[in-house]
């Protein structure tokens, strides 16, 4: 890897010994004054009393920097990107990161909504309020009428190449979206963001 990433930019390493694989973590991303913690997800059995898994739960409680979790993902072109969202920081960071991701060429992102006939997120308004975080003009929009969030983002991945969702520390919302259901419930590559100190922080002061 350094020797692949060295001629772009700076890479060093870092050796930590801790009880906790998750408080290394943390204790390295405060320490070195961390932007953004990019974490591989590989699924599969989790630890009693966990959602995601007892090293990466910890972390997106705890991290306090942008946080970036690919499951399943590879160097493949990534053309059609979903994107769920309902309505939060987490969901225009999610936003932004697919925009980075969906191929340059002829990426299409697509911001979509599930409306359980409650209060219905204003997606034309979400989208012109983060028209700046956007780093491509090919996104679109999609509502789709359901009463089971997780069901719905479930079989609308099956017709794309690449899911981003946000995670929220919400109870309510973290229990509407249930990314670990969603998590082991696509075959569809998936990146879960949170952005604890606002939308796209890190990323808006180098991109």
């Amino acid at each position: 890897v350094m020797l692949y990433l060295a001629p772009l930019f700076p890479v060093s390493t870092t050796i930590r010994y801790c009880r906790s694989i998750a408080r290394g973590i943390i204790s390295a991303v405060r320490e070195k004054k961390i932007d953004m913690l990019i974490m591989g997800y590989r699924g599969g059995r989790k630890a009693h009393g966990f959602r995601l898994g007892s090293t990466v739960d910890p972390v997106i409680e705890r991290s306090p920097c942008d946080t970036v979790i690919f499951k399943g993902t590879t160097d493949r072109e990534y053309r059609r990107v979903l994107v769920p969202v309902a309505g939060g920081p987490n969901s225009a960071f999610a936003l932004e990161v697919a925009t980075m991701l969906a191929d340059s060429d002829e990426g299409e992102v697509v911001a979509m909504t599930v409306d359980t006939g409650g209060r219905r997120l204003d997606l034309d308004q979400f989208l012109n309020n983060n028209a700046g975080l956007l780093h491509t003009d090919r996104v679109r929009r999609k509502i789709v009428l359901s009463d089971d969030v997780v069901h719905t983002i479930v079989e609308e991945s099956k017709d794309f190449d690449l899911v981003v969702i946000g995670i929220s520390n919400s109870t309510y919302i973290y229990k509407m979206t249930m990314p670990e259901i969603i998590a082991e419930s696509i075959s569809t590559p998936l990146v879960m963001v949170r952005s604890p100190g606002g939308v796209g922080s890190m990323i808006r002061r180098f991109v």
